[in-house]
């Protein structure tokens, strides 16, 4: 269901940019902002226990994005 409902989405933003309605950078601001708010949307609906295990994903891929090796030491320096 969640897969057909995010198709509809980017079905109607698409249109949006097709028609001209909207330019190809406020499509990518749109598409952004609907996976930012269902993604909240799904933590919200979880048990606590099961949300803070979707968090705990979170903190590894942010950990990954600030040092590619996984060296938590390093968060925060890498762009220094």
């Amino acid at each position: 269901m969640r897969g057909r409902v995010a198709k509809a989405a980017d079905d109607l933003i698409e249109e949006q940019i097709r028609t001209g309605a909207w330019t190809p950078e406020q499509g990518r601001a749109a598409r952004i902002n609907y996976a930012d708010k269902a993604y909240k949307t799904v933590i919200s609906n979880q048990d606590p226990e099961t949300r803070m295990s979707m968090l705990g994903g979170f903190e590894k891929a942010l950990i990954h994005r600030e040092d590619p090796n996984g060296n938590p030491a390093k968060i925060g320096r890498a762009h220094v």
